[in-house]
């Protein structure tokens, strides 16, 4: 019980260049489920590939709040952001989402910002 209330008011979570792996990233993303008031989840430098950024997507409707996401410089690439691409439509808050500095292809890019207008989003 003192878990889940920890978790429900969690709001940021930077776990910036923790050499988490797609494994890691995957139980983050598992544990994290519960934190629905969560605002900001900072991933960026972690060697997070395709199987992590699906891990993370498919947990993004769980975080309605979610107003920033940054997983910068990982090796994630088409199949990882097309994941995204498919389950970043269900977070109508989202305002910054940082993708740069990964193996994306252009296709991916420009699907990623076409569900984005107006928002801000890094992906070189």
């Amino acid at each position: 019980v003192v878990g889940t209330l920890v978790c429900l008011s969690l709001r940021e979570i930077n776990l910036r260049s923790q050499k988490i792996g797609d494994a890691g990233i995957q139980a983050v993303a598992a544990a994290l489920w519960l934190c629905r008031g969560l605002q900001g989840l900072n991933m960026a430098c972690n060697h997070i590939g395709n199987n992590g950024a699906a891990a993370v997507a498919a947990t993004l409707p769980q975080w309605p709040q979610l107003l920033r996401l940054d997983m910068s410089e990982n090796t994630v690439g088409n199949a990882g952001a097309w994941a995204m691409v498919r389950l970043l439509r269900e977070c109508p808050l989202l305002q910054f989402f940082n993708i740069g500095g990964n193996a994306v292809g252009s296709r991916a890019l420009e699907a990623l910002v076409s569900i984005s207008p107006g928002k801000t989003m890094v992906v070189h």
